[in-house]
């Protein structure tokens, strides 16, 4: 990856900018709408005041009009009732003089708020002439029937009383007039105070448009920049990581036909050598080889499956298994290491274990083969067990034990990071690379288990899991789905083939020499080219029943052979050709089929497996044959 464009990704300072930013916007939107929420609401509130007083000016009009109402009932009924209309008057000049107070002065109860200084004072204090007048009047014109106040005289003085009523309906006049201005000025107000809140809210409005458009400007067009530059960025990264990925993919397929190539020749030869006559001594030497070179082709399966593992690619295989015979194998395949270091390697395990379990056997014994070796490499003197037994329906618990130097608490955790050791003296005087329980922990954990420890400092170490491992009867499965024993089957019985030639392109010569030695002992005559080119040109001139083709060769490969040898279609287009490589991918099997093979074989090569394939290309070639006859 480009360093310049890792520190473009982990420079964050334009994007804290911008956030800073974008907060400073909404602030000044939040405080904006704030502000125009205080003075919305202080003008409600002023508007809510100014009703109770609307509504006492009103009263106080309708109040000077019946006192003068009532003065001038009272001259016409003086003769007749003149108490009660003494007495409606005697009230109403009370309320009068209640509700003045009430809005020079102000009323809590009443809701009414004084506002001294303010016009609305100023128009309040031209009503007060004309009030007194009224009160002063009308008090007159009270006392003027009062018999005490005008010296026992039998009626009241019609001057009196008729220069008091007059001068009480004139100054109502004027206090009405007053008191109509003071409305006009409270409606002027709160007409006022509206059109200043639309014009407050229309100043909002567009304070806020102006802030978002800003953002618009200033923020999100830089943010949505930004954003198109990260999902470039992580558009580009995946394309890197997928190159990556196909990289990986190429070197696996490589690694796995540079290693599988040689072990085909190992393997075979040895196969070959148990074929013939040989000594007790002889046969368990070279069948030792043989389970060591097979072991060590599973091992490089399985380096290459954990590798997929790793890129996301492993898939588990579950095939039918014998439990006891693997671990039977892991401990075969370890004793003479055991032996060499004075160690007793034992198996225990219970009688009722299951003949045929279904599971992945290959990383079960790469798990067991790694724990088992971790023991003795880790274990001075006494034995390693390895201890078999079941915990459920279906479920095995597998333990290996050793007595060896235990593991300290400190250290127990960092056993299982890769590349990792025990520290103190369990890490000096024993090498390797500490990759072990690290893949074991990994594989286990993919197949639903998990490793655990026991140990104690001193006086050894057991490394257990359970696996879940469903039993299966064994005639539920074919044949050909069974485990492999260790020993090599005899070459075929099948005959057929003896009189047909086989063209083996094979650009390896041991390998050459190894797959012609197997066709020869199954009958065939062979041919051997060394490559694609020399296969296309022998072809044509031989009698030939079948191609064997290896796939990897220099210059021409199988795969451009395949396609050269089905499109020239001179006359042995449809010769069976059988597919050899030591590639496992689902890449290469593809392009093979695609190119036009019949069959695909994978290196190393049983010679019982050949024989299959030849037999099924050959009977399908005879059977197309006759289906082209009739």
């Amino acid at each position: 990856m480009d360093p310049a464009h890792d520190e473009s990704l982990l420079d964050l300072q334009p994007a804290r900018r911008l956030r800073r930013a974008y907060s400073l916007a909404l602030i000044v939107i939040a405080v904006i709408c704030s502000l125009g929420q205080v003075v919305v609401q202080q003008s409600l509130k002023q508007s809510a005041n100014d009703a109770p007083m609307l509504k006492q000016a009103a009263r106080q009009q309708f109040l000077a009009q019946r006192i003068a109402r009532l003065t001038m009932q009272a001259r016409i009924l003086e003769q007749r009732e003149p108490s009660m209309t003494t007495a409606q008057l005697e009230r109403n000049l009370r309320e009068f003089e209640l509700a003045q107070h009430t809005l020079l002065q102000g009323s809590a109860q009443l809701a009414v708020v004084a506002r001294p200084g303010s016009e609305l004072d100023e128009l309040l204090a031209r009503t007060s002439g004309p009030h007194g007048v009224v009160m002063r009047e009308g008090r007159r014109f009270l006392d003027e029937f009062d018999p005490e106040l005008r010296g026992n005289v039998d009626a009241p003085s019609e001057v009196v009383l008729a220069n008091a009523s007059n001068a009480v309906w004139l100054e109502s006049d004027d206090y009405c007039r007053e008191m109509n201005a003071l409305a006009s000025g409270l409606e002027r107000a709160l007409i006022t105070r509206h059109e200043a809140l639309a014009n407050l809210q229309l100043m909002l409005l567009g304070l806020t448009l102006v802030a978002l458009a800003s953002m618009a400007l200033f923020l999100f067009r830089p943010l949505a920049s930004m954003v198109d530059r990260a999902v470039q960025s992580l558009k580009d990264s995946r394309a890197r990581a997928e190159d990556m990925a196909e990289t990986r993919a190429e070197f696996l397929a490589k690694a796995s036909h540079e290693f599988r190539t040689p072990l085909n020749a190992i393997i075979g030869f040895e196969r070959l050598l148990l074929g013939t006559e040989l000594n007790e001594e002889q046969r368990d030497y070279v069948a030792s080889s043989h389970r060591s070179a097979e072991h060590l082709l599973e091992l490089v399966n399985g380096i290459l499956d954990y590798s997929k593992y790793e890129a996301g690619q492993f898939v588990l295989d579950p095939l039918p298994f014998s439990v006891v015979e693997l671990v039977e194998d892991v401990i075969e395949l370890n004793a003479l290491d055991a032996k060499r270091r004075g160690l007793e390697l034992r198996f225990d395990h219970s009688a009722n274990l299951p003949a045929l379990s279904l599971g992945d056997p290959l990383f079960l014994k790469q798990v067991l083969i790694n724990l088992v070796r971790n023991a003795i490499k880790f274990t001075p003197e006494g034995e390693v067990s390895v201890r078999l037994h079941p915990v459920g329906t279906d479920t095995l618990r597998f333990a290996v034990a050793d007595t060896g130097v235990g593991i300290p608490a400190s250290e127990r955790a960092r056993i299982f990071e890769a590349f990792r050791q025990a520290n103190g003296s369990t890490a000096r005087p024993f090498e390797g690379t500490g990759l072990g329980l690290t893949i074991s922990k990994q594989l286990l954990e993919r197949m639903g288990g998990e490793l655990k420890l026991k140990t104690s400092p001193g006086r050894g170490s057991t490394f257990y899991f359970d696996l879940e491992l469903p039993t299966v009867e064994s005639r539920s499965w074919r044949d050909d789905e069974r485990p492999h024993t260790l020993t090599p089957s005899a070459p075929g019985s099948w005959k057929a083939g003896q009189a047909a030639r086989v063209l083996l392109a094979e650009d390896n010569a041991v390998n050459a020499r190894l797959t012609r030695m197997q066709l020869e002992q199954l009958g065939f005559g062979v041919t051997v080219v060394a490559s694609g080119e020399a296969a296309i040109g022998e072809l044509p001139r031989g009698d030939y029943a079948l191609v064997l083709m290896d796939l990897h060769m220099p210059g021409t490969d199988g795969f451009e052979a395949t396609r050269r040898i089905r499109g020239e279609g001179r006359g042995n287009s449809h010769v069976p050709i059988v597919a050899l490589t030591a590639d496992l991918s689902d890449d290469s099997r593809q392009r093979a089929f695609e190119a036009g093979v019949d069959a695909y074989l994978t290196k190393p090569i049983r010679t019982e497996e050949l024989e299959r394939a030849l037999r099924a290309s050959l009977d399908a070639d005879r059977q197309r044959a006759a289906s082209s006859i009739r």
